[in-house]
């Protein structure tokens, strides 16, 4: 045999097995970065768990959450970051978090953050956000003996519409695009997204009873909202337990009872053994200047 002619064929064979080698582990490590600690690939527009694989690592940290998805909850013995929006554990395994969209996002936006675990080099995770399969929920648990607003939260594009609202507390006002439906005394939003109405109990309610109307997006099945009715206004703009705090025993604020509070608060930061911020005692104050 000519080893003339074998010696190339030697050469070509060779440097076509480098090649597929080299490509192999090209596609091999490319494949290894591209692999995520995060097991989701979705967040739902009314929030959602987001679970990070830590493995046998000492700590795990995220960063760089979006303001608007910031501060997170839910974070078991993680530790807020105030100053990068991240949350730090200082422990291995798999740890969570919720991280709730805003109002303002809609289905098919994206958000990204950084993940990092033990001493590996951190990823930047971008998950897609997605419709809720949960049924649209509603945003208060009371109802102000004067009237509140009561927030839907969906965020989906299907139409939303209320129905069965009690007589003596229908028709319900503010209800922004919305179309009455006088017959089942209901509203429906054909936009979809989060709607909202104002919903005022009559003079005879009282503290305590609860108000309930049937909810329903798109064709899916009805859900019930049970609201409580609480004597707080809805403009102090306060929790009920804080307003109640406050409050004197006739269930009214006054400034005396305002001075009171503030000095109750200057020791501990409770009033009645209710944690009152300073926050609640300026929506507290601009409520009873008016």
């Amino acid at each position: 045999m000519n080893n003339s002619l074998v010696r190339p064929n030697v050469i070509l064979v060779t440097a076509l097995l480098l090649s597929m080698i080299a490509l192999g582990s090209a596609t091999s490590v490319a494949a290894q970065s591209q692999s995520s600690p995060v097991v989701e690939d979705s967040v739902e527009l009314d929030g959602s768990t987001v679970t990070v694989e830590g493995g046998n690592v000492t700590a795990i940290g995220v960063s760089g959450i979006p303001d608007a998805y910031y501060p997170i909850s839910d974070t078991g013995s993680g530790t807020l970051q105030e100053g990068d929006n991240g949350v730090i554990w200082q422990s291995g395994g798999n740890v969570s978090f919720t991280l709730t969209p805003p109002e303002s996002a809609e289905a098919g936006d994206t958000v990204s953050f950084d993940v990092k675990t033990g001493s590996g080099d951190s990823q930047t995770v971008t998950l897609d956000l997605v419709v809720s399969d949960t049924p649209p929920v509603v945003k208060q648990q009371t109802v102000s003996k004067t009237g509140s607003t009561v927030t839907i939260i969906d965020n989906s594009s299907a139409s939303i519409g209320i129905q069965n609202v009690p007589d003596a507390y229908y028709p319900v006002s503010d209800i922004g695009s919305g179309t009455l439906q006088q017959s089942d005394n209901g509203v429906i939003w054909q936009s979809g997204g989060n709607v909202s109405f104002t919903l005022t109990p009559p003079t005879n309610a009282n503290p305590g009873e609860t108000v309930s109307f049937d909810i329903k997006r798109g064709a899916e099945a009805p859900v019930t909202a049970t609201l409580e009715i609480v004597a707080v206004p809805e403009e102090a703009n306060v929790e009920p337990d804080v307003f109640n705090a406050v409050a004197d025993e006739n269930g009214s604020v006054d400034t005396f009872t305002l001075v009171d509070a503030v000095q109750d608060a200057s020791d501990d930061g409770k009033v009645d053994g209710v944690e009152v911020s300073t926050f609640d005692f300026v929506n507290l104050i601009q409520w009873n200047s008016n």
